[in-house]
């Protein structure tokens, strides 16, 4: 890697720890409502909506649905698109212990997000003879979501936050003195392209790590097709600019 891309790379990198952040929450009972605490039985979650203004990469899930007798005990954290278990499964954890934090970090696994769109965290046991108990809110008053309690629709909600980051659902660009040279649609699924391009360039592509996965020519109005990508976030590097964008 050249001192120059070493550089680019780096610059890019540190930005990502300065994210914007934002994503669903519920904090619990309405003034109706009440708290509680108890064991869950399998597949217990909630759905929720994310808003117009929030898509991105998904960071973390927390839920109060947390502690266990069994200082072993484990479960799965699994991610639904739509309301209930019905949708696709787009991103699962395993092995996570039910003692400790409530954090669940699905930030590795690079799930885009959309806005205004219905999906749902569900946690099961790993072993159905251990004891997991949560505290949980006797209130079916939840906006955009949905509480589900053995898999099925239920009025006791579970306190939970999500945590999207949303700065890569912005259209990365780079000014050039007449026009903004941008990656459309960012995220992508197979193929992107560089709006306001002048004339064909050169291209790279880097992962986050630096290595070199694509290369070759781009002609002003010309898809580059990245369906042999992987999820996560990528670099463009032109003769003279750079980008970052998002395979999803």
């Amino acid at each position: 890697m050249t001192k120059k891309l070493l550089t680019f790379v780096m610059l890019i990198s540190a930005s990502l720890f300065l994210n914007a952040q934002c994503g669903p929450s519920y904090s619990g009972a309405s003034s109706s409502g009440s708290s509680s605490g108890g064991e869950i039985p399998n597949f217990t979650g909630m759905s929720f909506t994310t808003s117009a203004a929030c898509g991105g990469i998904l960071t973390s899930i927390t839920s109060t649905v947390l502690g266990s007798p069994n200082p072993n005990a484990t479960v799965s954290v699994r991610l639904y698109e739509g309301d209930g278990l019905g949708g696709n499964v787009i991103g699962e954890l395993t092995g996570v212990p039910a003692n400790g934090s409530a954090v669940y970090d699905f930030s590795a696994l690079m799930i885009t997000m959309d806005p205004s769109t219905i999906y749902t965290y569900i946690i099961e046991k790993e072993n159905t003879s251990d004891s997991i108990f949560a505290n949980f809110v006797f209130d079916p008053i939840h906006p955009g979501g949905t509480a589900y309690w053995g898999g099925v629709p239920s009025s006791i909600a579970i306190t939970f936050s999500v945590s999207i980051d949303n700065s890569t659902l912005s259209v990365a660009d780079v000014d050039t003195g007449e026009t903004k040279l941008r990656v459309y649609p960012n995220p992508a699924a197979n193929s992107i392209q560089l709006t306001a391009l002048q004339k064909a360039e050169n291209y790279t592509i880097f992962d986050i790590s630096g290595k070199k996965v694509l290369q070759g020519i781009v002609n002003v109005n010309e898809p580059i097709y990245i369906q042999q990508l992987t999820k996560g976030m990528y670099f463009i590097q032109l003769e003279k600019r750079a980008l970052k964008f998002v395979k999803k």
